[in-house]
């Protein structure tokens, strides 16, 4: 079962379009692979639910990165870019990530 449909992120989110929904299915895919990946589940194994909300987060995190702008400022003209994960949702991902042994 998918830890997140286009569905409920679009309620946790207060989305009502439907104009990204496309682009929203395929972020959301991505970010629940990414996810499995982090944390080393197998593709056909469930996430835990606890995760969802990291997920949203994830996605919106997906979104902000396709512009690449993390702020902006207009007096000084300065731009910062995101070129990783915030914390809180690296620290959410730890939480439920598996140790492997080789």
């Amino acid at each position: 079962m998918a830890l997140l449909t286009l569905t409920q992120y679009k309620v946790l989110r207060g989305i009502t379009s439907t104009g990204d929904d496309t682009k929203l299915t395929a972020i959301i895919a991505a970010v629940e692979a990414e996810i499995k990946g982090i944390c080393g589940y197998e593709d056909d194994e469930d996430l835990p639910s606890a995760l969802q909300l990291t997920a949203c987060d994830m996605v919106d995190h997906q979104l902000l990165e396709n512009s690449g702008i993390k702020s902006q400022s207009l007096e000084g003209a300065s731009v910062t870019y995101e070129s990783s994960y915030s914390q809180k949702i690296l620290d959410a991902l730890n939480r439920y990530r598996r140790i492997r042994y080789v």
